[in-house]
């Protein structure tokens, strides 16, 4: 295998709106250029801490676009295409090419769990259509299913998929993909709760949500520092019970970025988790 196109840590970036509820596209750049300036490899934009099932092809490609501007050459970005529509897809993903985006990544489809047919389908599709490289993402937590072990053999075979980043809370899972995936496709681990596990077992890297907000606890664990790992799992908890994605934002806003509030289904957090995730910054603090 060539070296990964992606590895280290990334940012899965929260979608800041405005005032007016629209996305924010200065503000995108900003958190996008603050961390890759705290040391991460780059962000991954419009993904599941992204929303990206509030928002429209347009607002898709605005975030991933404002992210390339603010990473420069310094870091890189993975722009999120999901779409059910093969063709808005493409169209996502030529547009990332277009603005410097290094790679896409999509989950699999939401609703009905599809067939290993439908799954091979939907991500050759993609790559059909796409100019850079495509990375799978299983997230059993937001439809239901993990990507089927056989499928991934499939389209790594093919080299239909550069990688795949795995958020399942099961380190089994994220292990088992190390093991069969060794040297022929790059396996990120997307949940941090098997960072510290993940790394020691040959990890080509993190896609994190916290690191919104704790990008140097995040960094720390990559490097091996095991307090640091530790921080890191009460951090995730205590960003799980405030709400999720509404937790980081609101996180955020304590630390003087206007990301806004979530959009629906998700809920805004509430004023007791408001009072729990302040306590949070005074304890752990910016430096983190």
């Amino acid at each position: 295998m060539n070296p990964p196109v992606l590895s280290g840590v990334y940012a899965a970036i929260v979608t800041p709106y405005d005032g007016a509820g629209q996305v924010d596209a200065g503000v995108v750049r900003t958190i996008a250029r603050y961390l890759i300036n705290e040391g991460l490899d780059g962000v991954a934009a419009a993904g599941t801490t992204g929303e990206f099932p509030a928002l429209t092809r347009e607002e898709k490609a605005t975030v991933v676009r404002s992210a390339c501007e603010a990473a420069g050459e310094e870091g890189k970005v993975v722009g999120g295409v999901w779409a059910m529509d093969p063709a808005e897809r493409a169209a996502l993903a030529v547009e990332a090419a277009a603005h410097g985006a290094h790679a896409v990544f999509l989950t699999t489809p939401l609703g009905a769990k599809p067939t290993d047919a439908d799954l091979l389908e939907w991500y050759r599709a993609t790559k059909r259509g796409s100019p850079l490289p495509v990375f799978a993402y299983s997230i059993p937590q937001l439809t239901g299913y993990d990507l089927p072990v056989p499928v991934l053999e499939a389209l790594a075979a093919d080299g239909t998929l550069a990688g795949c980043k795995d958020s399942s809370s099961d380190f089994g899972r994220v292990d088992g993909l190390l093991r069969a995936f060794k040297g022929r496709m790059a396996i990120f681990a997307g949940s941090e709760g098997t960072f510290a596990d993940a790394r020691r077992a040959g990890a080509t890297g993190f896609i994190s949500g916290i690191a919104n907000v704790f990008p140097r606890t995040v960094l720390a664990v990559w490097k091996g520092d095991s307090t640091a790992a530790q921080r890191l799992l009460t951090l995730k908890e205590a960003v799980r019970r405030c709400g999720g994605i509404a937790a980081v934002k609101y996180l955020l806003g304590l630390r003087g970025f206007a990301v806004g509030p979530v959009r629906p289904p998700l809920a805004p957090v509430t004023a007791e988790a408001r009072a729990d995730l302040e306590r949070l910054e005074k304890e752990f603090g910016k430096g983190l």
